[in-house]
């Protein structure tokens, strides 16, 4: 009978270690402009999409240079004809990624 033997280099209580770089490659990737599936709603506004990303990232993004990013970059698709309704100002255009 074989015995059980831990695997090479991973230690029995990494869990802060491991969850601490799950953590950073998220970051990396919404810095990128590359946004985790199942994080987003699959239709969202530019709005909301820069309050998901200031979120994980912990610091607030300016306006104009995010969504010039997402524009320059080719990160997202506008929805032609679909607006979110009922917000306090005029109707938002919807968004996926692309």
């Amino acid at each position: 009978m074989q015995r059980w033997a831990a695997p090479t280099g991973i230690r029995a209580f990494d869990h802060a270690t491991l969850v601490s770089q799950a953590a950073d490659a998220v970051r990396q990737e919404v810095r990128n402009l590359r946004f985790p599936k199942g994080w987003i709603p699959e239709e969202f506004t530019l709005t909301e999409l820069q309050i998901i990303s200031q979120g994980v990232l912990g610091v607030k993004l300016d306006k104009v240079t995010f969504r010039r990013r997402l524009d320059v970059d080719g990160a997202v698709v506008a929805l032609d004809g679909k607006m979110r309704q009922g917000v306090a100002f005029r109707p938002a255009q919807l968004y996926t990624l692309a």
